[in-house]
């Protein structure tokens, strides 16, 4: 679905400017919303990650670790100020090394499970909960979903930089679903790689970082120091790239008078054609998220929880296009054709059965009271402000000849 209707609306703000064009902007505005607390939620959380693993291998105590990652919010913020051409050397750098890191740590993990076999691959299809004894339930699947879905999430960046790539029509389709395919077969062999690497099933349980502790105890130091150095570089551009799309897609919902202080969010740099006031907005509300992540790990969840309601906005909207014929200057080069409906219905049922793992397998429920809380203040804000903007013709995504000529310069 991201594919094709980037191929109709080459712009910045995808998944806002869907909705809005397709069905009306007053869905939109809750599509862009959901998508937008994906980022600024998601955001901080990926670079607590990397302050986290920071603190943890330089000695640093973990109490450092929310200064650690407001420093590392505010390098990431300094770049995207710079300009787009440096956030997209980050970006290829960060794509390269955590492809090639991967791929020769999968194969090493593999080389030594086969010389010497930790686990059997029974492990792979066991269901006991080694906690209780018991055979794991409906919790337990849900559960692993979540390293599929978390996984996944991030691909649409893509055509979130939309009015910045050359040709987005043909280059934007590619990069979404390279992006899908690789992840998905890369995370697959990887978590089975790493399954067979376990030696001790109740230790990888009990330690802070499983992951770690699988490696620590197959690879040397060393080596163990390789690995942490593209860990850090493939972190830190999975943070570029995310603070880029979060602050494309603010700019988008204010240059359409989408947002409380539009008029301060939209303005663009002079110089390097960046949205500076959005960075700056991003890189605030990012330092004021990071103490709390800090505090209740749980709310990193409600990104995916955002994300996923925002997929399913861009979904339903990629259902009804099927039915109106796109204008000539929107013919997309990429058509899901007859499996439209299909892949949109099974996608729609993912999206759900996600959701419901993400909010319900969490006995406090803190991710599903935060999300809803989330949700409620995007409603808050349509209903006070963005509604009667909409209803007034000062708001909204604008229409016509005039913006397909706009959006087709990018393929110049």
């Amino acid at each position: 679905m991201v594919a094709e209707l980037t191929t109709r609306f080459p712009i910045s703000g995808y998944g806002y400017q869907w909705s809005s064009r397709i069905l009306n902007a007053h869905f939109g505005f809750f599509v862009g919303w959901c998508l937008l607390l994906q980022f600024l939620i998601g955001f901080p959380a990926i670079c607590g990650t990397l302050g986290e693993y920071m603190c943890a291998y330089s000695g640093l105590p973990l109490e450092y670790g929310p200064w650690v990652t407001i420093g590392v919010v505010s390098v990431i913020a300094i770049l995207q100020l710079i300009g787009i051409r440096v956030v997209s050397f980050i970006n290829d750098a960060g794509v390269i090394a955590e492809i090639a890191g991967c791929a020769a740590l999968t194969l090493g993990l593999f080389a030594l499970w086969f010389w010497a076999p930790s686990a059997s691959v029974q492990i792979l299809v066991n269901n006991t909960n080694f906690t209780t004894g018991q055979p794991a339930l409906f919790t337990a699947f849900a559960s692993s979903l979540l390293l599929g879905a978390w996984c996944i999430t991030g691909f649409e960046g893509a055509a979130d930089m939309a009015e910045e790539t050359h040709q987005p029509r043909t280059t934007i389709p590619k990069a979404v679903i390279n992006s899908e395919v690789s992840s998905g077969i890369g995370g697959l062999l990887m978590l089975v790689a790493f399954m067979l690497s376990i030696s001790d099933l109740s230790a990888v349980q009990s330690a802070a970082n499983p992951l770690m502790a699988i490696l620590e105890s197959k690879l040397s130091a060393n080596i163990m120091r390789l690995v942490m150095i593209v860990v850090y570089i493939s972190i830190f551009a999975c943070g570029v790239a995310s603070m880029a799309a979060a602050t494309r897609l603010l700019f988008a919902l204010a240059r359409d008078n989408m947002l409380p202080g539009s008029t301060y969010l939209r303005r663009i740099d002079s110089t390097t054609q960046a949205p500076r006031e959005a960075i700056i907005v991003v890189w605030g509300v990012s330092c004021v998220v990071i103490p709390i992540l800090q505090q209740v790990k749980a709310l990193s969840s409600v990104a995916t929880v955002a994300a996923y309601l925002g997929y399913a906005g861009i979904v339903i909207s990629g259902l009804v296009v099927s039915i109106r014929p796109a204008p000539s200057a929107m013919e997309p080069s990429f058509n899901l054709g007859k499996w439209r409906w299909p892949i949109g219905m099974a996608a729609l049922a993912w999206l759900i059965t996600a959701i419901l793992a993400l909010t319900l397998t969490d006995e406090t429920y803190v991710t599903a009271r935060t999300a809803i809380v989330s949700v409620f203040c995007g409603i808050v804000i349509y209903f006070v402000l963005i509604r009667q903007r909409l209803l007034s013709g000062t708001a909204g995504p604008p229409t016509g000849p005039v913006e397909l000529a706009k959006a087709d310069a990018h393929e110049n």
